[in-house]
């Protein structure tokens, strides 16, 4: 694992934040269990970033991609789940830990439930606003530490 994503994670306290969230979003009974591409894309909007939507895999992408390094964000939001992943290189290799956001708490701190904390899950509109601008800020807050760490 680099040593510069874990302490990044460390930094900007992911995994606290990551299980918080799903702590207050795990309604799995009632959540919303339809796909609709409109009001994701409504609310997604609200944040003002560049995000391509990948239809095959109904996949929402954010790259920050600049000289020297590479953070992408990924969103599935499907039947009232999201899945979250963060991916990031410098120099073109892509460095662990990677991929969905309770892969990485898990292989940041072993002690985090999977089983428990997996995915935040929303039963409407406003909830799924609440989960993406938390989702966005442990994003912001990652870039930020990131490319600090990797300028020196």
């Amino acid at each position: 694992m680099s040593s510069i994503g874990i302490e990044t994670f460390s930094r900007i306290e992911f995994v606290k934040r990551y299980e918080n969230l799903c702590k207050k979003h795990n309604n799995f009974e009632n959540r919303m269990k339809r796909f609709d591409k409109l009001i994701y894309n409504k609310i997604i909007d609200k944040f003002n970033y560049k995000i391509t939507y990948i239809k095959k895999d109904k996949i929402y992408e954010i790259i920050q991609d600049n000289a020297g390094y590479k953070i992408i964000l990924r969103l599935i939001l499907k039947d009232g789940i999201i899945e979250p992943f963060l991916f990031y290189s410098m120099l073109s290799v892509f460095h662990n830990p990677c991929g969905r956001f309770d892969f990485i708490c898990e292989k940041i701190n072993k002690n985090f439930n999977r089983e428990i904390y997996s995915l935040p899950i929303f039963s409407s509109e406003q909830e799924l606003e609440i989960i993406l601008k938390e989702i966005f800020s442990l994003y912001e807050d990652f870039k930020k530490e990131f490319i600090m760490r990797i300028k020196g």
